[in-house]
């Protein structure tokens, strides 16, 4: 009895976030969404682009009011989002003052799919989580999307040096994190084009 009001209180709460991350989306205020409840720190803080039953994705500020690319999570993985307090609103303004701005991300579909398919088309490198692995598990290029299939074909960078490290393939369904285009990606896609340009000169 007591499992199965875990799970229902469980189920009610990720409707709730739902609700809220879907209401926010393109309301152009800034959120701070937490999802991992080990790292109460760990936020991810930004504009919410849009927001289903499976994923959500935020358009990333750095704590300086920066861009910081675009950041794909689980729906179901959040326990708290924060919304106008102090630090959103200060963070709101930097971004604004510095002219700071993000390509427009509106998916037509599968959020994950098409920001898949929107990484590709802007050669933005991403950085993949998939279960039972941590963290970001692999950064790359997105090679191909195939949609009837669920399966995204990265070209892998390697992670200290930026150069092309074959070529890895992910099942949709494992995937509960993705960054795209955020320091980290855009440190390897700059690494990854000074090895191409070392090599032919």
């Amino acid at each position: 009895m007591g499992r199965q009001a875990d799970m229902e209180d469980h189920e009610e709460r990720n409707v709730s976030f739902k609700d809220l991350l879907k209401e926010k989306a393109g309301s152009g205020k800034l959120v701070s969404v937490f999802c991992n409840p080990d790292d109460s720190a760990g936020a991810v803080v930004g504009y919410v682009a849009c927001c289903d039953d499976d994923y959500f994705c935020v358009l990333e500020v750095t704590p300086e009011g920066t861009y910081d690319g675009y950041f794909l999570r689980k729906t179901d993985q959040v326990f708290r989002v924060d919304a106008d307090t102090y630090y959103e609103r200060s963070l709101h303004k930097l971004y604004t003052h510095y002219g700071e701005r993000h390509l427009p991300f509106a998916p037509s579909g599968n959020i994950l799919a098409d920001l898949l398919q929107f990484a590709q088309d802007q050669k933005f490198v991403v950085g993949v989580g998939v279960r039972d692995y941590g963290q970001t598990s692999c950064y790359g290029l997105v090679d191909s999307v195939d949609t009837e299939r669920e399966l995204m074909t990265l070209r892998q960078l390697n992670t200290d040096e930026g150069f092309d490290d074959g070529f890895v393939i992910i099942s949709f369904d494992s995937v509960y994190r993705m960054c795209c285009d955020e320091e980290k990606c855009v440190t390897l896609r700059t690494l990854n084009m000074l090895s191409k340009g070392e090599q032919h000169g």
